[in-house]
């Protein structure tokens, strides 16, 4: 059921392409979407959407992450981060 909205241009592209040009804004020195040096609260949100479809759909979430680079980037950034990394090798899958 989900698959749809990742392929469909007024949901799931414009959602992430409309993250990828907030990341991208040449405006934003810095890579966290607060603009700021380290995470804030404003990426954990983000952060969470992405997870969360990677979960409910892996391979149509994975499909349209791939058309967004900085966002692609941006996440695994994050992720990559010592305690978020922590947290997620620590899950349980669902």
């Amino acid at each position: 059921a989900w698959a749809a909205w990742f392929a469909a241009d007024d949901k799931g592209v414009l959602w992430y392409g409309h993250f990828e040009a907030r990341l991208s804004k040449p405006w934003q020195p810095k890579r966290w979407r607060a603009s700021t040096a380290a995470p804030s609260h404003a990426d954990s949100p983000l952060f969470d959407l992405l997870d969360t479809a990677a979960a409910l759909e892996p391979s149509s979430a994975t499909s349209l992450l791939a058309k967004f680079p900085t966002l692609t980037k941006w996440k695994a950034a994050l992720a990559a981060r010592p305690n978020v990394a922590a947290y997620l090798a620590s899950r349980k899958p669902v």
